[in-house]
């Protein structure tokens, strides 16, 4: 056996095996000696592919993650339509129809709702957030006003509308009761509210109080309290004390292996639904 010798997979194979003949040993310690080792060179570059390849996987599910204001999007248009016996490939399938939406962010829904033919009221108690959507607003050429209030100041105004939309912020609400007491006085008879929130589960704690924050970066530290987090149950308790039923429950749940956010039959860590006056029904 030369020093040229070489061995093909099958032959490695046996000879891992096989107990080792002394000079078959030296031979492999001889070529071992003979590999070349990395440079330096080849470490940084290796390092540097490794670390890019962990930058896109975390782009790609922090955008994955920030789809689900598409899904709650859908579910808003689908629920609202089906309530208003209206077909929601219409032109403008929700036209001269009052919607509020609570705690209204960005206007991610608000402005597509507008473009459906709705007249959107929008509130968050946030003055920075109002700002910034009252400029999307204007950007976009939506005729939305964005108003710096609380669901109880517009009571006064003895305000009322079709469909209110209070979308992931009865988790931050203070006092749950009262809140609901100034949805059942702006909502007008036969309407709809529809909700979606955290339910207290150890999925929900590790996205938005661990990942969400720290890791992708999406929303601010301390932004999500666990202990605020509502169980679908508990949110069916209280509404039912205001005269509300909750006619509709979804669940929406982040799958990992797919980067997509799907819905369920039955409430999990995200759940969306629809409440109605008991009256109504």
């Amino acid at each position: 056996m030369n020093k040229n010798t070489t061995f093909s997979k099958h032959e490695m194979v046996y000879l891992t095996l096989k107990p080792l003949p002394l000079h078959t040993f030296s031979q492999i310690i001889v070529r071992m000696k003979d590999t070349p080792q990395p440079s330096a060179l080849g470490i940084k570059a290796r390092l540097n592919a490794l670390l890019k390849g962990v930058r896109s996987k975390r782009l790609k599910q922090k955008k994955a993650l920030e789809e689900d204001k598409l899904v709650r999007q859908k579910f808003v248009l689908s629920q609202a339509t089906r309530h208003l016996n209206i077909d929601k490939f219409e032109p403008a399938p929700l036209l001269n129809k009052n919607i509020l939406d609570v705690g209204c962010g960005m206007l991610n829904i608000g402005k597509d709702l507008t473009l459906r033919g709705a007249e959107v009221t929008a509130i968050d108690i946030n003055p920075d957030v109002v700002k910034d959507a009252q400029a999307q607003a204007d950007k976009f050429g939506v005729g939305i006003l964005v108003q710096q209030a609380k669901p109880e100041d517009l009571v006064m105004h003895d305000m009322k509308f079709d469909i209110i939309l209070c979308l992931d912020v009865m988790e931050q609400t203070p006092n749950l009761d009262r809140f609901l007491w100034a949805l059942n006085k702006l909502l007008k008879p036969g309407g709809l509210i529809i909700f979606s929130s955290h339910s207290q589960t150890w999925r929900s704690f590790w996205l938005y109080v661990l990942l969400e924050p720290t890791v992708n970066r999406l929303l601010p530290r301390s932004y999500y309290k666990f202990k605020n987090f509502i169980r679908p149950y508990r949110l069916t308790e209280v509404f039912a004390k205001h005269g509300f039923s909750v006619t509709h429950l979804r669940g929406l749940t982040f799958n990992r292996k797919n980067l997509k956010w799907e819905k369920r039959d039955k409430p999990c860590m995200r759940y969306m639904g629809t409440a109605r006056r008991a009256e109504d029904i």
